[in-house]
This record gives structure tokens, C-alpha cells and sequence, in this order.
């Protein structure tokens, strides 16, 4: 119950962020008309505060971007602009969804229900999710505070990077929760994929161990019923999977996309310091990674489980034993295993691309690439002046191109 209590907890957090504007209580008994009311006001409230933090940083742009550098403000620009806009889409694609996001979950309480007519108990699954995916948050969530907050604590000798933080930190937060909010939904598929998983394992050990057990009317009547509520488990479940595509397509998109120029634009600054050998700021260039690709590689890991386990699925039901002499086993075993060809499951960011490690290889081969163009366009320094001149930019971490430099610590 404890796990339980906190799992409550955390979807208390995605509402209060506005990315859940829905209670997830609600059913046709339940409505939770009041509630979905107040929750949908309050992710509104969420957008009209991002649209006045933007209103307020371009009011006074020139205390918050680089004033004097036309390559650092449309860097810092650029950058900032990206992050609001992914916390904006969230926002925006959270309100629009909230009807689909609700039938996802209302399809999983339906699989549920499938399990119990069959006699297959999910509340052990149930309270497995529930500890490792609150596990999974908890750690994330304390490793990210810590990290930015001692970034912020750390960073007091710079007062534009100061301000950049700061201003982006809700925004990059929001980013990051709505990959843990998706890694949400595709945990609890996955928990009952699982389950489909055993059951067809089950049925192959059984059908496999004794040759002549569908000669077993009985024996054979129950599996023929266990494979009828598995195929319609499984024609749920892809409907469900469907449901989480519609609801976080955009958002993901933008969320990806973000991630994208800011580990970008971070590393390259991290070259850029070290080939400046002004080595004061690396601890906090180097922690800034980490949320981000933790982020990713959680979503991306979860992603990969569950379609790990649908791939599971048809290789066991091919393996279950069949008996020439009953074309209804048959039939059935070949009607799945067509309907697994025909709704396979992929997790897509709107249809651009499949959410798998692929795509993490993906965006480590564009980023190197676009790090070796940068690279060769770094402006060079003259080593035998560096010595007795100190080169100096208006630009300040973290979006500049130009070559940082650090004000001294006196």
C-alpha cells in the first residue's frame, strides 16, 4: 500500500505541473466532472504562466540574453526559445489529449478485467509497477534537484548564467516529467504484456510436456478459452499503446528536439572551455548532461522493454504445441498470430520516428556530427599573446558559439 500511496502521489505531481489535466479515478459510475474541470483551469493557469515568464524575459532582454554579442543573444535566444516552447506544447498537447489520455487509462482497467474473467490475478503486477516505477521517479527526481539546484548554488560568479537558469528551470523540469509521464503509461502496458507473456509461455510448457493433452477435451477447452482472452487482451492493449501515441506525440517531438539543442549547444561549450583551459565551470557543464540523457535513456530503456515482451509474445505462441485433429486450436493460434503482423506495437514520436535505443544512437551520431562542424569554425587564439592578454566576451554560458571565457574569481 505504501508504494501505492507514493504512485498516487507522483500523479499528483503530473497534475500539478499541468501535464495531467484528467483524474484518472474517473469512470461512468465516477464522472469526476468537478475535478476534471478544476484540473483542465489549472493546466491553463500552467500555459497563461509560461506565456507571462516569456513576456517578462523578452521585456528585459538585455538584462537576461547577451547584450553585447549578436552570435551570444541569438544563441541564448534560440536555446530559451526551445524550452518554452516544449513546456508550452506539453501544456497545450496535455489539455487538447485529455479525453484520449483518459481512454488509455480506462483501457488498462479493462485489460484488468479481462485477467480476473479468466482467473489471472493483477494485483501482484499491479503493486510490482507501482514499486519500481515510483523507485524509478524518486531517484530521478532527486538526482535532477540536486544537480540543478547545485548548479544554481555554484554558479553565483555569473550572473547571465544565473538568470538563464533559473528562468528555464520549471521549463526544462516540465520536459523532463513529461518523458517520465510517457515512461509511466508505457510501464503499465508493459506490466500487462507481461502477463500475456507467461500465459503463453504456460500454455507451451503445458502443450509441449505431454503430447496428449489436447486430446484432453477439458484440458483443451481451457487453453482454447485462454488464448480468446488473450488475443483480446492484446487488441486492447495495442488500442491503449495507440492512445499514449496520440496523447504525447507533439509534445515528445518538441521535448526531443530540446533535448537535442541543449546537449548540442552544451557540449560544445564544454569543448570550447577546455580548449580555453578555464577549467572553473566544467563540474557544472558536466552535471548539466546528466538530467537529460537520464531522461532519455529512461524513456527510451522502458520503450524497448515493452517491445521486448510483444516480440516475446509471437515467438510464444508460435512455440505452443498443435494438434492437426482440432482446426478451431488451429485457426485461433493463426488468427493471433496474424493480428500480432497486423497491430504490431511501436512507440512513435507523431510519426517521425520509433521511440526505441535506435534513436539514442541516432541522436548521438547527429550531435557528434554537428560537434565536428562547429568545431572547425572555432575562432583560434594566438597561444604566444594568451599569456599576456586576457580575451574577453559579453557572452555567457550557456548558448554562445563565440569562445567563453570566465571573469576572473577576483
Amino acid at each position: 500500500m505504501e508504494s501505492q500511496t507514493i504512485f498516487q502521489g507522483i500523479l499528483h505531481i503530473f497534475q500539478f505541473l499541468g501535464l495531467c489535466p484528467v483524474s484518472l479515478e474517473t469512470s461512468k459510475d465516477n464522472p469526476k466532472k468537478i475535478a476534471n474541470t478544476l484540473l483542465g483551469v489549472w493546466s491553463i493557469v500552467n500555459f497563461a504562466l509560461v506565456l507571462a515568464l516569456t513576456t517578462v524575459v523578452f521585456i528585459n532582454y538585455d538584462s537576461v540574453f547577451s547584450p553585447d554579442s549578436d552570435v551570444g543573444q541569438f544563441n541564448d535566444l534560440v536555446k530559451f526559445v526551445t524550452v518554452i516552447l516544449t513546456h508550452g506544447t506539453a501544456l497545450g498537447e496535455a489539455i487538447l489529449t485529455r479525453a484520449t489520455l483518459l481512454s488509455a487509462w480506462t483501457r488498462l482497467t479493462t485489460v484488468d478485467n479481462l485477467f480476473h474473467q479468466i482467473g489471472i490475478p493483477v494485483t501482484q503486477h499491479r503493486m510490482k509497477f507501482f514499486r519500481d516505477f515510483s523507485a524509478k521517479f524518486l531517484i530521478y527526481t532527486t538526482l535532477t534537484l540536486t544537480i540543478e539546484l547545485t548548479i544554481l548554488a555554484t554558479i553565483h560568479f555569473d550572473a547571465n548564467w544565473t538568470r538563464n537558469v533559473a528562468i528555464t528551470f520549471i521549463s526544462l523540469l516540465v520536459s523532463r516529467m513529461r518523458h517520465l509521464h510517457l515512461t509511466m503509461f508505457v510501464d503499465l502496458i508493459r506490466s500487462r504484456l507481461h502477463i500475456v507473456r507467461k500465459e503463453l509461455k504456460q500454455m507451451v510448457v503445458i502443450t509441449k510436456n505431454n503430447h496428449f493433452v489436447l486430446k484432453d477435451e477439458l484440458a483443451t477447452k481451457r487453453i482454447e478459452t485462454r488464448l480468446v482472452q488473450m488475443k483480446k487482451i492484446y487488441s486492447v492493449l495495442w488500442e491503449c499503446h495507440g492512445d499514449v501515441n496520440s496523447s504525447f506525440g507533439w509534445s515528445e517531438l518538441a521535448a526531443l528536439m530540446q533535448n537535442f539543442i541543449q546537449l548540442t549547444c552544451d557540449l560544445y561549450w564544454i569543448y570550447s572551455v577546455l580548449n580555453r583551459n578555464e577549467l572553473r565551470s566544467i563540474p557544472q557543464l558536466v552535471a548539466s548532461l546528466i538530467p537529460t540523457f537520464t531522461a532519455i535513456i529512461i524513456m527510451l530503456h522502458s520503450c524497448e522493454k515493452c517491445l521486448n515482451d510483444v516480440r516475446h509474445i509471437g515467438f510464444w505462441l508460435h512455440n505452443i504445441e498443435k494438434d492437426i485433429h482440432n482446426i478451431s486450436m488451429d485457426t485461433l493460434i493463426e488468427n493471433f498470430s496474424l493480428q500480432i503482423l497486423h497491430e504490431p506495437f511501436l512507440f512513435t514520436v507523431s510519426g517521425f520516428f520509433n521511440m526505441d535505443f535506435r534513436l539514442l544512437k541516432s541522436m548521438v551520431a547527429a550531435i557528434t556530427t554537428y560537434m565536428v562542424i562547429f568545431i572547425q569554425f572555432m575562432p583560434k587564439v594566438d597561444e604566444s599573446n594568451s599569456a599576456n592578454e586576457t580575451i574577453t566576451t559579453t557572452t555567457q554560458y550557456p548558448f554562445t558559439l563565440a569562445i567563453p571565457t570566465r571573469p576572473s574569481s577576483s
